[in-house]
């Protein structure tokens, strides 16, 4: 087996999240950014590519997750994702997500951060 770190970093989606009703009754910007630590077969010497994890099921995953679910916190939300993106494929070793938003005016954004492995 190898070893493999995917990273997707900047991915922008639009989602209902925050602790009040009023905070998610409409969409606002998010940026996630994921590390997807893979082990995958000798396949990969030969550029076989089942011996890996397709980077767009990854990211229409998150799409469909944030366009479906409504979340009041960040920290339920990284998990949600985490979880979503290792049921993708058994090549799936570990996740990080790291999910910020603009929440105050002085803070240029805010960020939570899990790590499921």
């Amino acid at each position: 087996m190898r070893n493999f770190l995917i990273e997707v970093k900047g991915l922008r989606q639009s989602t209902r999240l925050g602790w009040s009703v009023e905070e998610r009754s409409a969409p606002q910007e998010i940026g996630i950014d994921l590390e997807v630590a893979v082990a995958v077969g000798e396949g990969v010497s030969q550029d076989q590519t089942e011996t890996t994890v397709d980077y767009r099921l990854i990211v229409a995953a998150i799409k469909r997750l944030c366009a479906e679910q409504e979340w009041k916190m960040l920290e339920k939300m990284c998990m949600d994702v985490a979880w979503e993106v290792k049921s993708l494929a058994p090549q799936v070793q570990a996740v990080k997500v790291q999910i910020s938003k603009n929440v105050f005016s002085e803070v240029e954004r805010l960020s939570v951060a899990y790590h499921l492995k």
